[in-house]
């Protein structure tokens, strides 16, 4: 038990205690009192009811605590020498202090956060906090973009509602809670933080903001003699209760102000959820410039070639990128068996949350904080989910490799499973005919019908089927591309270049092997995929220096390449709607940019689609090494 959570034990005082009642409209904390005390009382005092009472059973079970003679009441025993061989009443002075310091620290970071500047889009804490201010309020954050977007869509709801945000462990759902409580002390509420203590159990910490000139904290801990009444101050419908952790048991009343924030596991809100206007949202992982963003302001520690390197291997976890960089990669590792990675491959949203391994599948989130999935958290991860498969249950992977390249509805997982086997055999090098190469072109506006390929290729498509030939042909090195030390797309030859994370849509890996070109290729079995124009775009401006030239070259299962034509440029564009006030505005979106919109750049870009020859189902054994996307080998270089 940490000091500041110590709780003092004075003796009882029978009848003359405070209590507290709720008056008809608002309670204001000021009516608690001011200074957290729990008194226990001998058998005969107080209210009949009160002499039923179970706080000295409960701290009984308390690790630290024991009997004293004294007057029957429970003490601390404390772990200092110098306390423990005090008189009892200087110990029991002593615990009262160490409230009243809690409590002032408590009050202190109130007028903090209540006051703190979020102009830079950070609030920044004060380092080496006092214990009694909850850990999950102790440290400093960077205002991501999925908080604005929701505190907007909390500031819509009405009086009455729930809010349940989870999301992927590790990407610091609780430090939603310290911009929450600044936005709601700029609008006077009263606030009702819960949360569990290691030691202490569950604790309420109340906020009372309603008058910014002299705002005001309480806490109890749940036993004490305070904490009904501040449950019932909680529970009333002008006050925000906002907790940390599981969502009270039962289902949510339909009345006052409630967001929960917990892990991903629906047993944890599963029953709360089913009250009436409860919703369900979801935070994203981070996105490599939030990290980097959030590094450079809070953790100059981390060099910028660790937290790439992190992000490579953990996605955008920052508890595993920045907060705590030290846990080994192979460690995580070792603990996916074959069974396990194939699991992973079958996930979809009615997979069971409590069978997750989310330190590799990661909860896929839209722009307006929607569950649409899962997706395999990294690079190292989507390797290494394919090397265990391959090693144990190939027949299986190869099963779900063919299902996956005919039904695009199998899952997204599978395509992932489809984008890792493309990286392996590209590696180790594809020998295509000229019947696998085939140029797509650009059809009338409307749904492309099947393409055949060209029965007579032309001068110029041989030249270019036989370039694709010789780019893919033979074992490549494998470089990963990174924003701190972007690689010299001019200067490589026979060389495999992957993002260290997907930050656009426009390819999924580079083959340069030392001629005119630079191949940029998509693995997919979409037919209507289409092409980030943004990416490709950054593409041409990296190697604007020199002669290269860059073709996009889709590479398609098989049972996909016949009918696989032009896929369309894509990017954000200007979109009309009528807005909450009824009135029109312009918004931005993601789609297929009109023609008109296509930059210039990209108008003269070809199409080449490969055939990606699949193995055969109940082949016994890999067509290619193991080590082909082995993580540790290639994470070396790092």
């Amino acid at each position: 038990m940490t000091t500041a959570a110590r709780p003092t034990w004075a003796p009882a005082k029978g009848l003359e205690e405070r209590r507290t009642f709720g008056p008809s409209k608002q309670v204001s904390a000021r009516d608690l009192p001011g200074q957290l005390t729990t008194n226990v009382r001998r058998e005969g005092q107080g209210p009949a009811g009160l002499s039923r009472t179970s706080v000295n059973r409960l701290l009984l079970n308390k690790p630290g605590l024991v009997r004293s003679p004294r007057q029957g009441l429970m003490t601390v025993r404390m772990q200092a020498s110098s306390l423990s061989s005090k008189p009892p009443d200087d110990g029991r002075s002593d615990m009262q202090q160490q409230v009243a310091k809690g409590l002032q620290a408590l009050q202190s970071y109130a007028n903090y956060i209540a006051n703190a500047d979020t102009a830079s889009g950070v609030i920044e804490v004060p380092p080496n906090l006092p214990p009694a201010v909850p850990p999950s309020l102790r440290d400093s954050i960077v205002i991501r973009p999925c908080y604005l977007v929701l505190l907007e869509k909390i500031d819509a709801l009405s009086d009455n509602f729930a809010v349940v945000l989870s999301g992927s462990p590790g990407i610091g759902k609780s430090a939603f809670a310290i911009l929450l409580l600044h936005h709601l002390a700029k609008r006077g509420a009263q606030v009702s933080y819960r949360y569990k203590d290691n030691t202490a159990g569950n604790v309420i910490v109340f906020f009372d903001f309603s008058d910014p000139s002299a705002i005001n904290v309480k806490r109890a801990f749940e036993g004490s003699v305070d904490w009904p009444s501040l449950i019932y101050l909680s529970e009333q419908p002008t006050v925000w209760e906002v907790e940390d952790g599981r969502a009270p048991q039962g289902q949510f009343r339909g009345y006052g102000r409630y967001v929960v924030l917990c892990s991903p596991n629906a047993d944890n809100y599963k029953e709360f959820r089913k009250g009436k206007r409860c919703r369900l949202w979801w935070l994203p992982t981070w996105s490599l410039s939030e990290l980097e963003d959030c590094r450079r302001r809070l953790y100059p520690e981390v060099s910028e070639e660790l937290m790439e390197t992190r992000v490579l291997q953990f996605g955008g976890l920052i508890r595993n990128v920045l907060a705590d960089p030290d846990l080994p990669f192979e460690d995580v590792a070792e603990t996916l068996s074959a069974d396990q990675a194939m699991d992973l491959y079958h996930l979809s949203l009615q997979s069971l949350e409590s069978e997750v391994r989310h330190i590799f599948a990661h909860i896929a989130v839209t722009e307006d904080l929607r569950r649409v999935g899962y997706v395999l958290g990294s690079q190292a991860i989507k390797a290494l989910v394919f090397a265990r498969a391959q090693r144990g249950r190939w027949r299986d992977l190869v099963d779900l490799l063919h299902a996956a390249a005919s039904e695009k509805e199998v899952g997204k997982m599978s395509g992932d499973a489809l984008e890792s086997f493309g990286h392996a055999v590209c590696l180790q090098g594809i020998e295509l005919s000229s019947d696998d190469i085939r140029q797509v072109f650009r059809k009338a506006p409307g749904r492309p019908p099947a393409q055949k390929a060209v029965k007579e290729p032309t001068p110029e498509q041989r030249q270019v089927i036989m370039e694709i030939q010789n780019a893919f042909r033979g074992t490549k090195i494998l470089v990963w591309d990174n924003p701190s030390k972007m690689s010299n797309l001019a200067m490589l030859t026979e060389s495999y270049v992957m993002p260290i994370t997907r930050i656009q849509e426009s390819w999924d890996s580079l083959i340069c092997s030392g001629d005119d070109w630079v191949n940029a290729i998509q693995f997919t079995r979409n037919v209507n995929h289409g092409i980030g124009a943004g990416g490709i775009l950054k593409l041409l401006q990296r190697i604007s220096g020199s002669q290269k030239k860059v073709r996009v070259v889709h590479a398609v299962p098989e049972e996909r390449f016949e009918e696989y034509g032009w896929q369309s440029w894509t990017g954000e564009k200007a979109a009309e709607r009528v807005g909450k006030t009824g009135l029109k505005e312009i918004v931005v979106k993601k789609g297929v940019l009109p023609e008109d919109k296509v930059p210039v750049e990209l108008e003269s870009i070809e199409q080449w689609a490969i055939r990606l020859k699949l193995p055969e189902p109940g082949s016994d054994a890999a067509s290619f090494p193991r080590a082909a996307l082995s993580t540790s080998d290639n994470l070396s270089e790092y």
